[in-house]
């Protein structure tokens, strides 16, 4: 049976349907010594609403019995009546059960606390109220960041965007170099420099400098330059070369870089290019991938040039073909092409300075063989020094001439292993053999006269002289000419 629920029956002493209500326990205070009693009592409600009360319990005077009772009892009525109509409860049995309990002489014996039937209400309201100011402040934080998300936005929007830069290095400095910042006065900048936009670096005779970007890019400077950092941005490098020769080599990506020369911007393409400004030409070269000229809608590919100015009118404003032979002996080139293949990242990247590499080796072999052949003409030619040298010693010497009569007589210190020449001229006064007439005499002949040749004359003067013959084993036919002797006929 349920005991939340009315006991429906019938009272055999009343012969009635009623209902009956379960005992409430009532507590009874004693004073002075007297004990507590337990007392409970029981009532009926008729279904007709008339009230029928039943012999109250007798009354228990055991402690223990009493305790016994009154904790039956106490579970019996552990929850009340659903109806206030059904039930007559006195005002001592609204006591709460948190203050029943009984005293005895030899203490106090607290009744088990009653169960009251939870209040839910007030929890459920103060739920609510809490969910109502939770969401209240979450309200206002939201609302509150978007303001402050608004001010921010604004400010932003206000305010300028401030781009972040690259770093830069001076990884080269050899000869002087030097650098300026903010309009100050030129420093000496070395390997531990940190460039920044807005500085200039300049370099001076015989000096070069290479500075490195923070992706491995290299802008490479030669002497007598001066360039300008004049943007250093995440997206975009410019470089102003306001003089000499920049050599740079760029690593492909989506960083605009961008060489100035006064008015025309030279844009990498991924590329290795040098560009020049001086008296006599300002341009570009591309060794490898191409470049575009912002004036010029063609992009110099590589091995090509452009030049806006230069010494030779027919290169200016076009696009044409690089002389190869030049750059080989062109050092500044040439150094970096030495640079770039030292570099992972450049020498599989060469361009046409492949081609000067070859065509460089091509020449230096050609210069070798040239170098191989002179060197072997003029070994021939001093052996063959040499050997007329030594003939000419056999032969050099002292030649005297005298006239006895019509007869001519000679003396030598040297050796003519070839005999003697008599050579003689009616109009020079110095015959030489080969051009004037002459008569040969045997080496061991030591005189002679030219009376017997059909070409003299009689009543004439002849001018005469002897030399050893050489026999075109010396620089000269005749060598070691005598002294004159006139002849008259």
């Amino acid at each position: 049976m349920n005991r939340n629920s009315d006991v429906e029956g019938t009272n055999e002493n009343l012969g009635s349907r009623e209902k009956i209500v379960p005992p409430v326990v009532k507590r009874i205070r004693v004073n002075d010594g007297f004990s507590e009693q337990a007392e409970s009592r029981a009532e009926v409600v008729p279904i007709n609403n008339d009230r029928v009360e039943i012999n109250p319990r007798s009354e228990i005077t055991d402690v223990a019995q009493e305790k016994s009772v009154i904790e039956n009892t106490m579970h019996e009525t552990v929850e009340e009546p659903t109806s206030r109509t059904e039930v007559l409860v006195s005002e001592e049995a609204r006591v709460p059960s948190d203050e029943r309990h009984i005293s005895t002489s030899s203490g106090q014996i607290s009744a088990p606390q009653r169960k009251q039937k939870r209040r839910k209400a007030p929890f459920i309201a103060l739920g609510i109220i809490l969910l109502f100011l939770l969401g209240a402040a979450t309200w206002w934080l939201l609302a509150g960041n978007k303001q402050v998300d608004s001010v921010q936005n604004d400010d932003m929007s206000s305010a300028p965007i401030t781009k972040s830069k690259i770093r830069v290095v001076i990884t080269v400095a050899d000869g002087k170099v030097e650098f300026k910042r903010d309009e100050a006065e030129w420093k000496v900048a070395n390997t531990t420099t940190q460039m920044q936009e807005g500085d200039y670096v300049r370099t001076g005779v015989d000096s070069r400098a290479v500075l490195t970007l923070d992706d491995g890019s290299a802008v490479r400077v030669d002497a007598n330059t001066i360039v300008v950092l004049e943007n250093l941005s995440a997206d975009e490098i410019i470089i102003r070369q306001e003089e000499g020769i920049v050599y740079s080599r760029v690593v492909p990506s989506d960083r605009k870089y961008v060489v100035a020369i006064g008015e025309t911007a030279y844009q990498a393409l991924g590329t290795a290019f040098v560009t020049v400004k001086n008296q006599n030409e300002t341009g570009v070269q591309v060794y490898q991938s191409s470049v575009k000229v912002d004036d010029s809608s063609d992009v110099v590919t590589e091995g090509s040039q452009y030049y806006d100015t230069n010494s030779d009118p027919t290169l200016e404003g076009k696009v044409t073909t690089i002389s190869i032979d030049k750059l080989v002996y062109d050092s500044f080139v040439t150094w970096n092409l030495s640079q770039d293949e030292n570099d992972i990242k450049f020498k599989t990247k060469l361009g046409v300075l492949t081609k000067i590499k070859q065509r460089s080796e091509e020449l230096e072999k050609e210069r070798q063989a040239e170098e191989v052949r002179k060197g072997l003409a003029e070994k021939s030619a001093l052996e063959k020094g040499e050997a007329d040298e030594k003939k000419r010693s056999e032969t050099t010497g002292d030649m005297v001439l005298s006239l006895a009569g019509k007869t001519f007589s000679w003396r030598y210190t040297g050796k003519a292993i070839h005999g003697y020449k008599l050579v003689y001229s009616k109009s020079s006064e110095t015959p030489t053999f080969g051009v004037d007439d002459s008569m040969h005499f045997d080496i061991n002949e030591t005189s002679g006269s030219i009376t017997d040749k059909d070409n003299i004359s009689s009543g004439d003067y002849y001018n005469v002289r002897v030399c050893a013959y050489s026999d075109e084993t010396e620089a000269e036919p005749c060598v070691d000419y005598s002294n004159i002797v006139v002849l008259r006929l």
